[in-house]
């Protein structure tokens, strides 16, 4: 139910208020409903503009969401047509033209035929012209301008709308007598009690009630009646809750929960009915959070942006798409909200010519203090290191239990726990960072192979001699060798990630995924020397693993004190924060106060429906999402009972069963290429091309097919019917995604594990296609498009001429095309238990769920005769076709699934 006042100035115009529902009865002064609001010649101002401007309307108004044409007017002006409206109204009343209630008779044949042989013999003088409508001066034109009525006041209307008396009632029909063109001495007679009902009738209509509104009466001046005096009830379907709602000049914002679906609705402030309905491009359980009574909506009240609040209390982005839904949200980062006020201000003091819009909105919030929340989000290694401890300090002590339930149940928005937002820091944000630690990791490699080798020759040395040795014990030497080996093996790790701690100063990169060395004041007491006088060498201390505050022990970026509690959070460096994120989330993994919560962390979804594995693997933090699957694997073996399987509790952690398909980690893994405007830039080149309508990319822009497997994942996105020469132009009018490509080596090694650790590659995605089918055409398509591939210089030297400014904000366009899906192809085909399901997949052991064969419920019984005969084999006849045909630049594909079926 809704109890609101009319917008201002939407209303019709009369002597006195009108009431919107109509109580007539004999004697009540009524007007007709279908009069415009205000006629021509009404006066009106407006400041839109920041300039006060007065005119007068130069046509009838019917909608005040429309837009009239007002000419502007001087005071000068204004005072004279004061003066001639008041020299009007000193004139008798009979010497006044009547105001016409009805149209009237339609013309006669005579005077229709005289026309038309007047206007036929005009038209036979070819030296008489036909009078014209004499065009307005140059100097109205001038002075007119288009005025919004949302943003109009009127102050006078030049027309009252005509009042009629009610004389008899007659159910849904009234007798009105309305002022007529007899003279006042006729009007008294007729009113009188031997008045002539033939008279009376003259200036009565018979008219339907709904088509009346009351007319007040009063000794009050003429203000409107600007309430709606019944409540109007929307026009919102049966068992469904609301639980939000707000009003401004648009209509009635509502967040509606019909079951477990929900919605964002407008409704019409005049009729009550949805002029919009928008389904949320999000997880429904995930917006209602932790408590639906927390959804909220904010507005100004005026032509302002909504604020939504989702059932977690957090912000959630609310913009539109180009269909008029809503744009899928970019996440801000910001806690939940205890509280917010919204309000709009013009803006004063601008220059004439300025682009700034002339108002703001203005928001203030007072968001809710979530201490570790925020270190995360900060990168801050140390202040999470310091509050593990105080944490397991307080456990330990049973102190404060309360705060680690608290803390555990921590969201951000986008229902994100402190998993999900550590994993949301550890995304690439440029390629030259992925680079580079590309290389220091393939550096790092060579380096360590090498010294490894050496200290092998080494050890071996030093065995031979010690057992070619006087007094040798022959039980003792075998041993004493392996464990010097094993000795200078351990040591020499530690010298190798000992250069962190020593370059910390001088080198501005740190490796983010090989651990830090631990600061001097937390290494550990060397090991005891052998009582059995074997001589142990220690060529550096030894790191233990990222350990948890009990031992007062961690690891973190390279500091040589510790710093104490401190209100200011400290300051990280952009390039840092992604390896500050990674030695935190191995911190949280391996704390021993967060072990009984990892699982319900792990498996928890944020607001896409994806857990942070998951996360990490669409966002391309590989290495991030490496930590979190080993995690994964040791939670699955301590946790595993009789009525759990290993397997259930690890799949409920890297893909929960009810996924969608789409979103498999390993589907995702092989989508996650780069966009082809990375490696072609703005050289056009023949690609499938995509046009997407919920994102505008129409006409002559396009996408390529990875973002349209990535960026447009579940938008109106469809292949373009047009030439296929172009280049990728997502990054122009979306937020792209596949602009950076992630660590090659990370990727690689993430599906390796996936392959062997998990049953993912058995499993279709949302067209039925198995992961072998989707691979094999990928390879494919971009071996054609490959081809046409040409490097940065030669690109550089043809278009050096044509370069403009606007080339500065293109993303980076110097990369060479991946290559990541005939890699993936050449590992899954030497899988046999991938291989397998793709054979026997569409056979009547394992049907394709989305052909015919498998619905066959419906049919008629011939036809699901002929059904079942069928072989099911067309997806394994595409991928046949698909690998011998088109994969022909490669013959070891062929040779190793030749191979692994023999």
């Amino acid at each position: 139910m809704l109890e609101k006042a009319r917008a201002k100035n939407k209303k019709p115009k009369s002597s006195a208020g009108i009431s919107s529902m109509p109580n007539i009865t004999v004697g009540t002064q009524v007007c007709l409903r279908n009069n415009p609001l205000y006629h021509a010649g009404a006066v009106a101002f407006s400041i839109s503009a920041g300039i006060p401007k007065v005119g007068v309307l130069m046509e009838s108004v019917w909608n005040m969401n429309d837009s009239c044409r007002f000419q502007l007017r001087s005071p000068e002006s204004l005072k004279s047509m004061e003066k001639a409206s008041k020299t009007l109204e000193t004139k008798p009343e009979s010497k006044q033209e009547p105001v016409k209630t009805e149209m009237g008779p339609p013309p006669s044949p005579a005077s229709t035929c005289s026309d038309a042989s007047s206007i036929a013999s005009s038209a036979s003088m070819p030296y008489k012209r036909r009078r014209s409508t004499p065009a307005p001066r140059e100097e109205e034109k001038v002075n007119e301008e288009q005025w919004p009525l949302r943003e109009v006041v009127f102050v006078e209307d030049v027309k009252n709308v005509p009042v009629g008396k009610v004389l008899k009632v007659d159910g849904a029909y009234v007798a009105v007598k309305f002022p007529g063109t007899s003279t006042n001495t006729t009007c008294q007679n007729s009113s009188g009690p031997d008045a002539d009902p033939s008279s009376l009738l003259q200036d009565c209509r018979l008219l339907r009630i709904d088509e009346l509104q009351v007319v007040k009466t009063g000794g009050t001046p003429k203000v409107p009646d600007c309430f709606q005096r019944t409540p109007k009830k929307l026009c919102i379907p049966e068992k469904t809750e609301i639980l939000a709602v707000n009003v401004d000049s648009k209509g009635v914002h509502a967040v509606l929960k019909t079951g477990s679906w929900v919605r964002y609705c407008v409704f019409d402030l005049a009729t009550g009915k949805a002029e919009q309905e928008n389904n949320f491009p999000t997880s429904s359980v995930a917006f209602l959070g932790q408590d639906e009574r927390s959804v909220a909506i904010f507005t100004a009240g005026q032509e302002s942006p909504i604020v939504l609040r989702d059932g977690n209390g957090t912000i959630y982005p609310m913009a539109k798409d180009c269909m008029g839904g809503i744009r899928d949200p970019d996440w801000l980062d910001l806690p939940p909200i205890s509280s917010l006020g919204m309000g709009v201000h013009s803006l004063i003091n601008l220059p004439a010519n300025s682009t700034i819009k002339k108002k703001a909105a203005i928001i203030i919030m007072a968001v809710e203090k979530q201490t570790l929340m925020q270190h995360i989000l900060r990168c801050d290694y140390e202040a999470c290191r310091q509050y593990l401890v105080n944490l397991e300090q307080a456990v330990v002590l049973e102190q404060n239990l309360q705060m680690l339930q608290t803390f555990i149940s921590h969201r951000c928005d986008g229902n994100r726990n402190i998993l999900h937002a550590c994993v949301s820091v550890c995304f690439p944000t440029s390629n030259k960072e992925t680079k580079e630690e590309e290389e220091a990791e393939r550096s790092e490699r060579n380096t360590f192979a090498e010294r490894l080798s050496a200290v092998e020759a080494i050890a071996n040395a030093i065995s031979v001699v010690s057992s070619n040795g006087p007094g040798n014990r022959a039980g003792s030497s075998n041993s004493r060798s392996l464990r010097l080996r094993e000795m200078m093996r351990r040591s020499l790790r530690a010298a190798g990630l000992g250069r962190h701690e020593a370059g910390a100063s001088s080198s501005d990169h740190q490796d983010p995924v090989s651990p830090p060395i631990a600061p001097p004041s937390w290494v550990p007491d060397p090991p005891s020397m052998d009582p059995d006088g074997d001589i142990d060498f220690i060529l550096a201390p030894a790191v233990g693993s990222l350990t948890t505050a009990a031992t007062g022990s961690g690891q973190g970026p390279s500091t040589s004190t510790i710093p104490g509690p401190s209100t200011e959070p400290s300051v990280v460096e952009s390039k840092d924060r992604k390896a500050n994120a990674h030695f935190i989330l191995k911190l949280l993994c391996d704390s021993a106060v967060l072990q009984p919560y990892l699982r319900e962390l792990l498996s928890a979804k944020d607001a896409r429906g994806m857990t942070p594995f998951m996360s990490a693997v669409s966002g391309r933090a590989y290495p991030a999402a490496i930590t979190i699957l080993e995690t994964a694997q040791k939670i699955a073996k301590a946790e595993v009972s009789a009525s759990e399987k290993e397997e259930d509790v690890f799949m409920g952690m890297v893909c929960p069963s009810g996924t969608n398909p789409d979103d498999s980690p390993l589907y995702v893994l092989c989508c996650n290429d780069t966009c082809s405007f990375t490696w072609t830039g703005a050289e056009h080149i023949n690609q499938d091309i995509f046009e997407c309508r919920t994102c505008g990319l129409l006409e002559s822009l396009c996408c390529c097919t990875e973002c349209a497997r990535v960026c447009h994942k579940g938008h109106d996105c469809k292949l373009k019917r047009t030439s296929p020469t172009a280049y990728c132009d997502c990054w122009e009018k979306c937020k792209c995604k596949t602009l950076i490509a992630g660590q090659k080596s990370a990727r690689l090694d993430l599906l390796y594990r996936l392959l062997t650790a998990t049953n993912l590659v058995t499993l279709p995605n949302s067209r039925g296609e198995h992961l072998l089918l989707f691979l094999v055409q990928t390879v494919a398509r971009q071996t054609v498009e490959h081809c046409q591939y040409r490097p940065p210089r030669i690109r550089e030297d043809r278009n050096r001429k044509t370069a403009s400014p606007e080339d500065s904000d293109m993303p980076d366009h110097d990369l060479e095309p991946p290559r990541f899906a005939q890699l993936a192809l050449e590992r899954v085909l030497q899988d046999w238990n991938a291989l397998r399901s793709m054979i026997m997949f569409g056979s009547q052991e394992n049907k394709d769920p989305l052909s015919a064969s498998s619905r066959i419920g419906h049919l008629l019984p011939e036809e699901q005769v002929y059904l079942n005969q069928q072989s099911g084999t067309i997806r394994l006849d595409c991928f046949t076709h698909c690998l011998i045909v088109k994969c022909t630049a490669d013959i070891l594909l062929l040779d190793t699934l030749l191979g692994t079926l023999v």
